[in-house]
């Protein structure tokens, strides 16, 4: 399957949704479908990490925009951020993650969209996010 969700933790606050192979349908199916129940289903603030795995194809960036807002309002209460990761040079180095930065921040200003070079940085800003 292109799109993989798993717990990141034992305490199930953060989730994994992984992106591997091409970008289609069935990735948007699992975002708005299985995503949204899973946070559900956590114990308290669920946070999600979107990561784009090594070798998956990059999704079309008006689409995956619009969807990310659609799925932020469709969000249980118990939801905190989406913070997007990206394998790779192109994707995780600072010029790129800077860019991003700036792209989310204009593109959503209601602080639910964030990115992160590596989902070890991914999980600190959730911390960071939390205190």
């Amino acid at each position: 399957m292109p799109a993989e969700l798993s717990w990141y933790d034992d305490s199930e606050s953060i989730l994994v949704c992984r992106f591997t192979g091409e970008f289609g349908i069935e990735n948007y199916a699992v975002m708005e479908g299985q995503l949204p129940m899973m946070v559900r289903d956590g114990v308290g603030r669920v946070d999600v990490i979107l990561h784009l795995g090594g070798g998956a194809g990059l999704p079309p960036l008006r689409g995956i925009f619009q969807e990310i807002g659609i799925i932020i309002n469709v969000m249980p209460d118990n939801f905190g951020v989406f913070v997007g990761v990206g394998d790779g040079f192109l994707l995780g180095n600072p010029l790129s993650v800077w860019m991003g930065h700036q792209v989310v921040k204009r593109y959503y200003s209601n602080g639910k969209v964030h990115v992160a070079a590596s989902i070890p940085v991914a999980v600190q800003r959730i911390h960071q996010l939390r205190a």
